[in-house]
């Protein structure tokens, strides 16, 4: 490294699982999970939930790289 720059740690990756209301499953990956399920059910996330919300959180867990 570089003197002078700081190497950045990795906060690493949420895999999720949320139940759409019409009982459907979609799955992802994110940095923040509380803002991803906020942005699915605002109709701003993936494209399948846009029609399928609300949806809830039926699984999370957290992983140091998306690997």
């Amino acid at each position: 490294m570089k003197s002078g720059k700081v190497a950045k740690k990795s906060a690493g990756f949420y895999v999720y699982i949320v139940r759409c209301a019409d009982g459907t499953y979609y799955c992802g990956y994110t940095k923040d999970i509380q803002q991803r399920i906020g942005a699915h059910n605002k109709g701003t996330g993936a494209r399948y939930t846009r029609a399928r919300r609300p949806v809830i959180l039926a699984y999370s867990e957290k992983k140091k790289t998306i690997r």
